[in-house]
C-alpha cells in the first residue's frame, strides 16, 4: 500500500511541475525548463525526488521513490487560480504515464512555481488523488541560453544508475 502511495505522489507533483511553466500571464516566465526537488518533510510523499520538464504547452514529470520511478506526460494550460503572488500558475492534465496505476489519463492538477524562492507547490485537482497538495523544495532549475531558438533540441535520456541527464 505505501508503495502505491509513493508512485501517487511521484506522479502527482511530476504533474504540477509541468503546468507551471505554460502561463502566457508572465511573459518573463520561461516555456522552456526543468527542476528537480525533494517533496518537502512536511508534505505528503515526502522525500520523493521529483524532475518536471516543460516544454511550451507540454510536459514531463520524473518521480523516484524507494519504491521505484514513474513517468507521467501532461498537457499545459495557463491558470489564474494561484495567489496573485506566485509567479508561474499552471494547470496540467495527464495525457499517458507509466510506472503507476494512480494517474491515469485525463486526472488534472494545478502547479504554481516561484524560480527565485525555489519553492513548487502541486494540488491534484482529480483523480485518485484528489485533495492531496505537495510542495517542493527545488534544489536545481534549468533555463537554456535561448529558450527562444526553436532550432535547438535537447536529449533527456533516464538512466537507472545515473539518473536523469540531459544535453544540447
Amino acid at each position: 500500500m505505501t508503495s502505491m502511495y509513493a508512485r501517487l505522489l511521484t506522479i502527482l507533483v511530476l504533474s504540477a511541475s509541468l503546468i507551471l511553466f505554460a502561463n502566457p500571464v508572465h511573459a518573463q516566465t520561461p516555456t522552456k525548463f526543468s527542476t528537480k526537488g525533494a517533496i518537502s518533510e512536511s508534505s505528503n510523499f515526502h522525500g520523493v525526488i521529483l524532475w518536471t520538464i516543460i516544454d511550451n504547452n507540454k510536459g514531463t514529470m520524473i518521480l523516484q521513490s524507494p519504491v521505484g520511478r514513474g513517468l507521467v506526460h501532461v498537457s499545459i494550460a495557463p491558470s489564474t487560480t494561484c495567489d496573485s503572488s506566485t509567479p508561474i500558475c499552471l494547470f496540467s492534465t495527464v495525457i499517458d504515464s507509466t510506472d503507476s496505476n494512480v494517474f491515469k489519463t485525463g486526472d488534472t492538477a494545478r502547479i504554481s512555481i516561484n524560480l527565485d524562492s525555489k519553492q513548487e507547490s502541486l494540488s491534484m485537482l482529480t483523480g485518485v488523488l484528489a485533495g492531496f497538495d505537495a510542495s517542493v523544495d527545488l534544489s536545481n532549475t534549468w533555463i537554456p541560453h535561448s529558450v527562444t531558438d526553436s532550432t535547438k533540441h535537447y536529449q533527456i535520456g533516464l538512466n537507472e544508475s545515473i539518473g536523469v541527464t540531459a544535453k544540447s
